[in-house]
């Protein structure tokens, strides 16, 4: 079924991919290729346009965009789409002509009615974005414009753009600490946390008095789990003067919890809140250590009370769904998620975590607490909409997935639609199943493959197909091995019940697999040379299109070249030789590393390691 797909759909695809990698001009490349091939597919311009708006170029956005209103009219996302653009632009008038026609078209689109009343809100900045921007055209040099340029853009949420002014300002001399941390910000809105937390370090260093940078960056490390380095920073931030030092103890708090030093985050937390007794990060943050001292009925009710006045407060509806959870009281924890959606419908983790909670309902439970999601299924259905819309990259998946229980992660619905569309591409072609495993093994996406391959095995189990179990779980183990050990037998044993079944590939990846193995035994030069003839014969094996790791061939035949060197050495007793030769080892050794990907590259990789430990041996004989 999948051979049939069209090549201009595999070329839209892999735009997709790169787009939610964050490669766009790879993006923009592919979906070139795809309306080269055939120039109706609108789905293909409005994701161009997508791709042109993240790289700044508005011009080719708004030429794709309407080039989509061309071809239909009648479609209210792409007045959407070229709306945004014009905002970009940062023409609002054109931007609320769209909008509008937008909900003409779909009078319930909530997304384009909430950006009409913010654009109609903010049409003084925008005044003042075209004047800062006219000013920069008479003095393009300024690094100073381009930083209040910059801020402005920020301000808005215009963050591509933000970063490339504030980058610009730097480049044009202006470094000040204001610079690193407005950019720091930049960064971290992007999800580039560890290009934020340099831009924050560097405000430290341009001005050591700088709290806001200390107080950001002891946050970023907190959550990159650095939390004896936040430690730290934060103590460095309360020692000087700053005019917030309830929310700096409330930082360090958090990074104290992190080191499970619990007597001290409660003291911090408690400190914070007698100086603010009605701050919610305070009262959450005792909550978080009742929770992790086994006190769930405090942290319950101190979550309760952080709610009760910040209701948006997203990290108290997520630890109170945990609890909730843990508990068994799956109707409270639904109540308390569904609220908040209802309170903040777009935000994409708030969504996740009530698509997730539904999904592990419909799972673990048969009783009616599933009659719940029933009753909500349109919100349900709309949450999963913000997620796919807004959730496209691994980090993007990360950071709505952060401090969710095991419970809830596992229960993952991204997660289960990953696995459910390989599982469909896999059975499709049961005799190519290895080439289709390697495609997808190779094709980039937010869920990770060794998640996505148990998973699938875990599917395939479900519907009686062991035989695709057991490919997907072999796989899945030696992805979680070790690139210096790969784990071999399981492959070994799953290969060598594909390959009497005619499977593509399988009798040639097993003869591999053997190789790697027997050199990873091998304890001397002799045991190296013996393997010589078998890799031979398998480099002329595999040499022809199509070979499901087509780079394979050309690196086994260095590799025997390599051998025969080992060879003549052996034989003649070069002493010299046997330096060169360890080096040109591990020169191999490096492009077999970035000429094939894992598990090839491991077990390849770890084999041409041991045979170059053999050959450094013979340097000291």
């Amino acid at each position: 079924m999948f051979d049939d797909v069209p090549l201009e759909h595999e070329y839209h695809n892999l735009g997709n991919d790169f787009y939610r990698l964050g490669q766009y001009e790879k993006a923009v490349d592919h979906y070139a290729k795809a309306l080269e091939l055939n120039p109706a597919l609108t789905e293909t311009y409005f994701n161009r346009a997508l791709a042109y708006a993240r790289l700044g170029d508005y011009e080719s956005a708004l030429a794709d965009a309407s080039h989509v209103i061309d071809l239909d009219g009648s479609l209210h996302d792409a007045y959407y789409l070229r709306g945004r653009i014009w905002e970009l632009s940062l023409n609002d008038k054109a931007a609320v002509a769209d909008y509008e026609q937008a909900l003409r078209l779909n009078p319930s689109f909530a997304t384009a009615s909430d950006q009409l009343r913010l654009i109609k809100a903010r049409q003084w900045i925008y005044d003042e974005l075209r004047q800062v921007r006219g000013q920069i055209e008479l003095e393009p040099c300024n690094g100073y414009l381009r930083f209040q340029f910059g801020q402005k853009l920020a301000m808005i949420g215009h963050h591509d753009d933000a970063v490339r002014a504030l980058e610009q300002a730097r480049a044009n001399g202006f470094v000040l600490a204001d610079l690193w941390v407005e950019l720091g910000q930049a960064y971290v809105t992007q999800g580039r946390n560890i290009q934020g937390m340099a831009a924050f370090r560097q405000a430290i260093r341009m001005d050591p008095t700088e709290v806001a940078a200390y107080a950001h960056l002891g946050q970023l490390l907190t959550e990159a789990g650095h939390h004896r380095e936040a430690v730290g920073v934060f103590r460095q931030a309360i020692s000087m003067p700053n005019t917030d030092a309830a929310s700096l103890l409330c930082g360090l708090g958090m990074a104290l919890a992190g080191l499970r030093r619990w007597d001290e985050a409660h003291r911090a937390f408690q400190e914070a809140m007698e100086m603010s007794p009605r701050l919610p990060e305070a009262a959450f943050g005792l909550a978080v250590v009742a929770w992790r001292q086994g006190e769930p009925d405090v942290a319950f009710s101190r979550c309760r009370q952080v709610l009760d006045t910040s209701p948006q407060m997203i990290p108290a509806v997520v630890l109170m769904v945990n609890i909730a959870v843990a508990r068994g009281d799956i109707a409270t924890a639904a109540e308390t998620i569904i609220a908040a959606v209802r309170n903040s419908p777009h935000d994409e983790r708030l969504a996740y975590v009530l698509w997730t909670l539904s999904a592990y309902t419909t799972r673990s439970f048969t009783y009616p607490a599933s009659d719940t999601w029933r009753a909500h299924q349109p919100l349900v259905d709309a949450a999963s909409r913000v997620v796919r819309d807004r959730v496209t990259t691994r980090n993007e998946l990360l950071a709505v997935q952060r401090d969710l229980s095991d419970a809830l992660l596992a229960a993952c619905p991204l997660a289960d639609e990953a696995a459910a569309l390989m599982y469909q591409k896999l059975m499709a072609r049961p005799r190519a199943v290895l080439s289709v495993l390697y495609e997808e093994l190779r094709r980039p996406g937010i869920v990770r493959p060794v998640e996505r391959l148990h998973r699938t095995a875990a599917l395939a189990q479900k519907h009686e197909q062991g035989w695709l179990g057991d490919v997907c779980t072999a796989y899945a183990v030696l992805l979680s091995s070790s690139p210096e050990a790969p784990r071999l037998e399981v492959v070994l044993r799953t290969l060598g019940r594909l390959a009497p079944l005619g499977v593509n590939h399988a009798e040639s990846l097993l003869e591999m697999y053997r190789i790697a193995s027997d050199g990873l035994a091998a304890d001397s030069i002799e045991g190296m040379l013996a393997l010589r003839p078998r890799i031979e014969r398998l480099a002329v094996a595999i040499a022809h299109p199509g070979f499901i790791v087509p780079e394979m061939p050309a690196l086994l035949v260095d590799l025997c070249n390599w051998l025969d060197r080992v060879d003549q050495a052996a034989n003649e007793d070069v002493a010299d030789e046997w330096s060169c030769i360890t080096d040109a080892g591990l020169d191999l050794r490096n492009r077999f590393a970035h000429g094939i990907s894992a598990p090839e590259q491991w077990i390849l990789g770890a084999m041409l390691t041991h045979f170059g430990a053999i050959a450094r041996q013979q340097v000291t004989v």
